[in-house]
């Protein structure tokens, strides 16, 4: 019996993980751009950047963009 309570309660946290909203909120808020080519936006003084990074690029008309 225990055993099918503990099936039951890994299925439950494996459910709750797989629906689970991982977005995290950018930490950093650059206003540095140095030219846009394209799809390709240019940061200058941009502090640690990593690959593969995701990016929220607020416009002009205040739509956001989501992007890596």
């Amino acid at each position: 019996m225990a055993a099918q309570a503990a099936k039951a309660d890994a299925a439950l946290a494996h459910a709750a993980a797989a629906s689970r909203d991982y977005r995290v909120a950018p930490r950093l808020d650059y206003r540095t751009v140095a030219g846009v080519e394209g799809p390709l936006v240019i940061l200058d003084d941009v502090k640690f950047p990593m690959y593969n990074e995701i990016v929220n690029i607020h416009l002009g008309d205040g739509s956001v963009r989501e992007g890596q």
